[in-house]
């Protein structure tokens, strides 16, 4: 994709969810939209109030899919979900949001959009949109999530949808520089997030954990992202054909933004202390700032100002993870499924510990569909 293409949607953001949000503004004022934005991201039904029939009609339009999702393509990428989605969660963790946080100026919007909750601990903002992070890709992955009509998936996609149309709506009504940053949320930034959520995890699963996982599932895993996509406003044109051009799309943007800056930091410091403070065991405490520079490499977790430790456990926990990942997919070839899925249960433990935050935000418990509790062999806390 050349320059001149991202440098264009750096300044669009969404125009029919930033029309819908600005009509709601203009019709009952900012007091009632200050209101609506705090439930949205505190609920997971959309708490809208009665709408004009052509908004009706603009939400109900926007939760179709596209005419080239695949619904095949679809389930087979749920299919993989299912099969490592711990490890897919927990390289969500560190390696998608961390790449995310290298990108100076979408890091900027993030910790503007911190301040801009009713909560005055800015650190409680940050462990809450880590935590929904990963409810969000749980959401996604059962099967009907995105292919009816009603799937949970399609709903929280809209909701996300919308609650980024309002940040750019608050955003641009303060002091936003959008010819230094672009729009708030803007195409190039969403595609990023597209990327790290999608190719990223995937090619971490070969990359960073050394398992086999077939190409046509990849290029699967891709589709679904972009179908993803489509329903949180990205333009078709933007998003990759392939997991080949999911690369290339990556670093690309990566390499035009990628930087240290005090928001990045403030992010990747809020992600470790978030991991640090959840898991079980004081001696682990040092692992998550070591998964991270293992996921994303030491030179981009030098820009987040995460750095190595000084102990011998946090750096080889990473490499053991990885090691131990490989061994169980060996031994699940030999017919013992019971052994990956104990590992299963290990990524899992870590990952849902770090999610207790969740619970205590929206008093309501993070939620994993009964079908991948039974994949994971996990039992309903």
């Amino acid at each position: 994709m050349d320059a001149p293409r991202l440098n264009a949607a750096r300044l669009v953001g969404d125009p029919p969810a930033d029309a819908f949000v600005d009509g709601l503004v203009a019709e009952r004022g900012p007091a009632v939209f200050r209101d609506l934005f705090e439930r949205m991201i505190r609920q997971v039904e959309l708490p809208l109030p009665p709408l004009k029939p052509e908004q009706a009609t603009w939400l109900a339009v926007s939760r179709e899919l596209p005419a080239w999702a695949n619904v095949e393509r679809l389930d087979r990428a749920q299919l993989l979900f299912r099969d490592h989605g711990p490890k897919l969660l927990l390289l969500l963790y560190y390696k998608s949001l961390p790449l995310l946080y290298t990108n100076a100026l979408g890091a900027e919007v993030l910790i503007r959009t911190g301040r801009m909750h009713q909560d005055t601990d800015q650190w409680k903002n940050f462990a809450r949109r880590i935590a929904e992070t990963a409810q969000f890709m749980v959401w996604l992955m059962p099967a009907g999530s995105l292919t009816d009509r009603d799937g949970d998936g399609r709903a929280i996609t809209q909701r996300i949808r919308l609650i980024h149309a309002s940040v750019r709506h608050a955003l641009l009504g303060q002091d936003w520089d959008s010819e230094k940053l672009g729009l708030p949320i803007n195409q190039e930034d969403l595609l990023l997030t597209l990327l790290t959520f999608g190719i990223a995890t995937a090619d971490g699963l070969r990359n960073q954990f050394g398992l086999t996982v077939d190409s046509g599932l990849i290029d699967d895993y891709v589709h679904f992202w972009n179908v993803v996509g489509h329903l949180l406003g990205i333009e078709t044109e933007l998003l990759p054909a392939d997991a080949a051009a999911a690369r290339a799309s990556l670093e690309q943007i990566l390499r035009r933004h990628e930087a240290g800056s005090p928001a990045g930091r403030a992010l990747a410091d809020a992600l470790v202390r978030f991991s640090s403070e959840n898991l079980p065991f004081e001696r682990l405490k040092t692992v998550p700032a070591e998964l991270v520079r293992y996921c994303i490499a030491p030179r981009r977790a030098d820009l987040l100002g995460v750095t190595a430790s000084r102990g011998c456990l946090g750096v080889a926990v990473p490499h053991f993870l990885a090691a131990l990942l490989r061994l169980g997919e060996r031994l699940e070839e030999q017919a013992r499924p019971e052994r990956q899925a104990l590992l299963d249960r290990v990524s899992a433990l870590v990952v849902t510990g770090m999610t207790s935050y969740f619970d205590r935000y929206k008093q309501r418990p993070f939620v994993v569909p009964e079908v991948l509790l039974e994949a994971w062999r996990l039992q309903r806390k």
